[in-house]
């Protein structure tokens, strides 16, 4: 699945950093990412955040690490077609819901070894 408005594949690594603008700069000096255009034109990012992008289209996401995130590293973005069923599946097959969707569009979950996944609806 992909979002066509964005450009991106359905899956987006993001990784949380104290500063996420050093690991911008550091991640682009060692392996070819640039700071995404698309980020600033396009989207309202989270203050902190950063888009970085490749020639080859791989796309990743640094945000700032902070209490909310208690301890991850990083999670994964996921566009998928229905929130709530996405869920509802997670804490059926043992996962948990960290954040519902009804606090914001988006909802995260983790899986039964801790890593977390981010649900975002893929657009209408």
């Amino acid at each position: 699945m992909s979002n066509a408005i964005r450009g991106y594949l359905g899956v987006i690594p993001c990784l949380l950093y104290s500063n996420p603008s050093a690991a911008a700069d550091w991640i682009a000096q060692v392996l070819g990412f640039r700071e995404s255009p698309r980020c600033a034109e396009q989207c309202r990012c989270a203050a902190g955040q950063v888009e970085l992008e490749r020639r080859d289209g791989a796309i990743l996401v640094l945000g700032r690490s902070d209490t909310s995130w208690r301890g991850t590293r990083s999670h994964t973005r996921v566009i998928v077609d229905d929130v709530d069923d996405t869920c509802l599946r997670a804490l059926c097959a043992g996962g948990a819901v960290e954040r519902g969707p009804t606090d914001e569009p988006s909802a995260l979950v983790s899986d039964p070894e801790g890593n977390r996944w981010e649900l975002v609806p893929a657009p209408v």
